[in-house]
């Protein structure tokens, strides 16, 4: 397969399942899937975005609640603070030149 059209023909249960192997086969945590930048609804990467000050800037308040997330993103193999260092690297590799903020992290 490889075009949209092509998959807009496939059953649901063979995109579920591509779906499923995509997934699974991503590093523990990791986004597999992130935002699409189309030019209309989404002109650039969030990031961007938000440092060049192009938001709705009317919104007074953005609310958020997030408990316990942390355990979404750390494997349940990583057993000690070795681990949690090797996890943090391939996760996030710019940390790697901040030695003193992944000690932060992992104490």
């Amino acid at each position: 397969m490889s075009s949209i059209e092509q998959a807009r023909q496939l059953p649901t249960e063979a995109l579920q399942l591509a779906n499923t192997i995509t997934v699974g086969l991503a590093s523990y945590g990791g986004f597999t899937y992130g935002p699409v930048v189309d030019g209309d609804f989404l002109p650039a990467l969030p990031g961007q975005l938000l440092a060049r000050g192009q938001f709705d800037k009317s919104i007074k308040v953005m609310v958020g609640h997030n408990a316990n997330e942390g355990l979404i993103f750390t494997p349940p193999y990583s057993q000690n603070t070795t681990d949690i260092r090797a996890q943090l690297a391939v996760t996030i590799p710019s940390i790697m030149a901040y030695p003193d903020t992944l000690d932060y992290i992992t104490k």
